[in-house]
């Protein structure tokens, strides 16, 4: 039996042997081993087999001083045929390719790239290791520069504040900016910026043009952000790296390519690295005064009357303008105190946002439907706002001034000054019907007489009907007013579907996002064009909306965020997949 048992295990061990798998090689190689701190560098990994094998990819190990960026797998095989002494043998080769994408970032002046290990039927097989000598890389020597330009690095918290981003590129260089590189560069910067700021960018594309620098010729990328710090401290950002395309002229192997003027062109990926951005936020300077409402920036206040003097009954507007270099969320809102003696009506708002190079403007106009109650003089206390500038440190007021109201007797006695009376559309509808009352009797023809007092009966109860109807509607108006804010949100749906829509069919030249948070500030009674993403997240979590379309919706708004630096036009697509959005979000918002 134990004879047996050896005779198997030798058996076993002799066909293992001879079906394994030879390795015939396994080696690492580079195209240069002299790189600068921030160059990305192609590494080429050959295992060379007699028969294919599955294996995974084998990993560098994790070091903060460089970063593996991609890592591609191929396979191909190859048969070699000989004869000797008339004897013919085959030899195949099976090529597994691994290549690597490897960015430095270093402060040391050598890397030791260590050796791969591959599992090859539960054998381990080790490559040769690298090492690469790492100098240091001067920003004059980069044909590509990142730039950051700020009005000042210490600035209040929830300031407006411009920053730019200037990518320039050295002229007559073989350098050349990729879109990839710079949009991937743009998406980090966001994404770290939004964690600190709330986040605007003032234009859709990055402004190209040509300027010289220090005496060299640069082609400029300069795009302009508008930030908002959250949160007072020292803030700052780390370096980034942006990829980057040089083209390298090369001879081919035929030594007389070089004399008959033939070249190769090949193209090396390359890193420039950000300075590091850093922001000072300090809080408002106090005491600060009892009526601030954390108003930061400059703010305009006018108003006027549409007529100073109006019969008692009949109507007068009063119209306010508030403008600033805010968004509309941060500028607060106007209300009018209430007065006995006068009927103030809601205003009618129009709110313009308007996002320019300068910044974001914002202009709110509100007009108010005043009526007075009775025969006298009244006064209107002008409206307050007091803002903080940042330039001068110091708290400022803006103001409309008072209003006054002169109210005449009108056509009514005093004791119907306690009654209903009508508003200036209900004067004028009742004028225009009782103006076509004829007294015009004959008394020369009695039938005649009889006809136009039955006339004048019947005009005269028409205008009574209509009046009494007019009264009523009115009086509905007043004791049960609609809620406007659930009007909005019973059309929120229906109208944000109808721009996205538009924006669909190119009718529309807007982003998808905007009708978006329209929608949400429809719904949610809550301005969220100023929010970040996890506050909206936060927002529609108490509204009962699941965890999967929140997450939908922040990756929604990132890649409209992308789309207006990245090439091609895909508001179309973006527009058709926020309708599916909404949707979702409709169907579970409570």
């Amino acid at each position: 039996m134990n004879i047996q048992k050896i005779t198997i295990t030798i058996i076993s061990l002799l066909i293992n042997f001879v079906l394994a798998v030879e390795v015939k090689s396994f080696k690492m190689t580079t195209n240069n081993t002299n790189i600068q701190n921030g160059d990305i560098v192609s590494i080429m990994a050959e295992l060379l087999t007699d028969a294919a094998v599955s294996t995974d990819i084998p990993q560098f190990p994790q070091s903060s001083d460089y970063s593996v960026l991609s890592v591609n797998k191929s396979q191909s095989s190859s048969t070699s045929i000989s004869m000797i002494n008339g004897k013919t043998t085959s030899d195949k080769t099976v090529t597994t390719r691994f290549l690597y994408q490897i960015q430095f970032n270093t402060q040391k002046s050598s890397i030791n790239l260590a050796p791969l290990l591959v599992i090859i039927e539960n054998r381990q097989v080790a490559s040769n290791g690298i090492t690469f000598q790492i100098g240091e890389k001067k920003e004059e020597d980069s044909p590509v520069s990142v730039k950051f330009l700020r009005e000042r690095s210490t600035i209040y918290k929830g300031e407006q504040a411009r920053l730019t981003v200037r990518v320039m590129v050295r002229s007559n260089t073989n350098a050349q900016l990729t879109n990839d590189g710079y949009v991937g560069f743009l998406k980090i910067l966001q994404d770290k910026l939004s964690q600190n700021f709330t986040l605007t960018p003032l234009s859709n594309s990055p402004e190209n043009k040509h300027e010289v620098i220090n005496g060299v010729s640069h082609q400029v990328y300069d795009l302009v952000f508008n930030l908002v710090p959250l949160d007072t401290g020292k803030i700052t950002i780390p370096s980034i790296s942006i990829v980057y395309i040089i083209q390298e002229r090369g001879g081919g192997r035929d030594p007389f390519d070089g004399f008959f003027g033939f070249s190769s062109i090949r193209q090396k990926q390359a890193a420039a690295i950000s300075p590091a951005l850093t922001y000072n936020i300090s809080d408002l300077p106090k005491p600060m005064p009892k009526n601030f409402t954390g108003i930061i920036g400059a703010v305009k206040l006018s108003g006027s009357l549409s007529r100073d003097s109006v019969p008692a009954g009949e109507s007068i507007t009063l119209n306010i303008t508030m403008s600033g270099k805010m968004s509309s969320a941060l500028m607060g809102d106007i209300e009018l105190d209430k007065n006995p003696d006068l009927d103030i009506f809601p205003p009618e708002r129009k709110i313009s946002q308007d996002t320019t190079s300068t910044g974001v403007n914002t202009k709110k106009q509100y007009s108010w439907m005043i009526i007075p109650k009775k025969e006298g003089t009244f006064k209107i206390p002008g409206k307050e706002i007091i803002w903080f500038d940042p330039n001068s440190a110091a708290y400022k007021t803006a103001s409309t001034g008072n209003f006054t109201i002169k109210a005449s007797a009108g056509n009514y006695s005093q004791q119907t000054q306690t009654k209903r009376y009508l508003t200036q559309s209900e004067i004028t509808t009742f004028g225009n019907d009782i103006r076509y009352i004829k007294t015009n009797l004959s008394e020369n023809n009695a039938n005649q007489n009889e006809i136009d007092k039955k006339l004048l009966l019947g005009l005269f109860s028409s205008a009574w009907i209509l009046s009494l109807f007019l009264i009523l509607i009115k009086l509905k108006t007043i004791l049960f007013p609609k809620n406007i804010n659930e009007e909005k949100k019973s059309r929120a749906f229906s109208t944000a579907v109808r721009e996205l829509n538009r924006i669909l069919n190119g009718k529309e030249n807007i982003s998808p996002m905007a009708a978006i948070i329209k929608y949400l500030s429809a719904k949610t009674s809550k301005e969220t064009g100023s929010m970040k993403y996890d506050e909206i997240e936060k927002l529609l979590e108490s509204r009962s909306v699941s965890a999967n379309v929140r997450e939908k919706l922040t990756k929604y708004f990132r890649d409209v965020e992308i789309s207006r630096y990245a090439s091609g036009n895909s508001q179309n697509n973006l527009a058709k997949n926020g309708i599916d959005l909404l949707k979702s979000i409709e169907k579970e918002f409570k």
